[in-house]
């Protein structure tokens, strides 16, 4: 989590930014947290939702991912080849190398 709290301070520089005020739900708010207590003085606020305190892994990060492509699928706030894409990647079937 501390790396991407650093990725964070790498795109505040890259774009010239002198302070941020910043949202992030779950996982998102405990990096923003992270990169809040690194950098404090490019932090002019935070907003934090469902504030996450364990470390991101692969497995955590798929559930976020699904809960917020879900969400994103029912309020229609996505083209529509992006829902396709979504569809297709979250519910179809693959092989898997057992079945090679």
């Amino acid at each position: 989590m501390t790396e991407l709290a650093e990725q964070v301070g790498i795109i505040v520089e890259h774009f010239q930014l002198s302070y941020i005020i910043g949202i992030g739900v779950g996982a998102g708010a405990n990096v923003l947290a992270r990169y809040a207590i690194l950098s404090p003085d490019r932090v002019r606020g935070v907003v934090l939702i469902n504030l996450s305190p364990e470390c991101l892994t692969w497995t955590n990060l798929s559930y976020y991912t699904n809960k917020l492509v879900g969400w994103l699928l029912k309020t229609d706030r996505l083209h529509e080849a992006v829902q396709k894409y979504f569809m297709s990647h979250s519910f179809t079937a693959t092989k898997s190398d057992s079945d090679l």
